[in-house]
């Protein structure tokens, strides 16, 4: 993350959908990789405008304080950008229009997916494109005046060093902490402690075991489904080209090349164990070839020879 960053502000943002939508996002799981552009979409065409080139990184989150499904995005990005020059501006968003383009891009994808949508039981009393237009073009405020569209700006850190501390709470974050486990006896049920963002206290949650399994494996994402992208001049196929000219125009010099680690250097730091030592004599191995892993039905037939160090395989 350091070395792919320039050692500048940024900020940090969250986009939220209205809880409406959340059974949608859950059954229909391939929309929630539209989320990332949609949000980034709002950015990066207010830079453009302005002639800028600005990075963006964000990562989707599915679950919320309970656990439960609540898919919302994080997204941060850099409080200027490049321009057609090769230097770098400042720049800053507006809140409220950030909000209405997120909204409006929102809406317009979900109209133009209609028929392509499963709906959930949530939803199952929609039945035909006008009942879905009237739906979507109307979430808007609940009977308490709460409105359903949330976005958050966070106060932007000054360098590198500060968005990546600030980012690491989001991108490697699981659905549960261990330290919020509250009780856990061995038993059937587990608590767990979670602060309740209406009342702004912390309230206990409490659920059986096969109730949490579940909960926790419905945020597993699919397989290959990238959770952290970028976009902008950090995007994969330009950040090659357009980082080195950011940390130009940014007076930076390029990060050193990241030393490559050997797997016996690896083994070696983190497990005190040297795979060059032959474990009968002691003496010192050298590499030759890599073998195939024997199969698990082999080494479990012939488990006591393992152990008495006479298999040969």
């Amino acid at each position: 993350m350091m070395a792919r960053l320039p050692d500048t502000a940024c900020q940090h943002g969250t986009f939220t959908l209205p809880d409406t939508l959340w059974p949608l996002f859950a059954v229909n799981r391939w929309l929630l990789g539209h989320l990332f552009a949609l949000a980034a979409d709002n950015l990066l065409y207010a830079a453009e405008k302005r002639g800028l080139t600005i990075g963006i990184f964000g990562a989707l989150h599915t679950y919320g304080r309970q656990l439960n499904w609540n898919c919302h995005l994080h997204l941060s990005w850099t409080t200027g950008g490049l321009n057609t020059h090769g230097d770098w501006k400042k720049m800053s968003f507006a809140l409220p229009k950030v909000r209405e383009r997120w909204i409006w891009n929102v809406r317009q994808f979900l109209l133009s997916a209609w028929e392509s949508l499963s709906l959930p039981p949530a939803l199952a009393h929609i039945r035909d494109y006008d009942e879905w237009r009237r739906l979507i073009l109307g979430l808007g405020k609940n009977a308490q005046g709460e409105d359903y569209w949330h976005v958050y700006f966070a106060k932007p850190t000054k360098n590198a060093r500060q968005t990546a501390k600030y980012l690491g709470r989001y991108l490697k974050k699981p659905p549960v902490a261990g330290a919020r486990l509250a009780h856990y006896d061995g038993g059937s049920r587990i608590s767990l402690r979670f602060l309740d963002h209406r009342t702004g206290h912390y309230g206990t949650l409490e659920l059986s075991q096969r109730e949490m399994i579940l909960r926790l494996i419905q945020h597993i994402p699919e397989k290959h489904f990238r959770m952290i992208r970028y976009f902008g001049f950090l995007a994969n196929r330009v950040v090659g080209k357009l980082l080195p000219l950011v940390k130009k125009a940014l007076g930076q010099e390029e990060n050193p090349a990241v030393k490559q680690i050997t797997f016996a250097a690896l083994s070696q730091g983190l497990l005190n164990v040297d795979p060059f030592r032959c474990i009968l004599c002691g003496g010192r191995m050298v590499y030759r070839r890599a073998l195939a892993a024997v199969p698990l039905a082999t080494l479990v037939d012939n488990a006591r020879d393992i152990a008495r160090m006479r298999f040969v395989g």
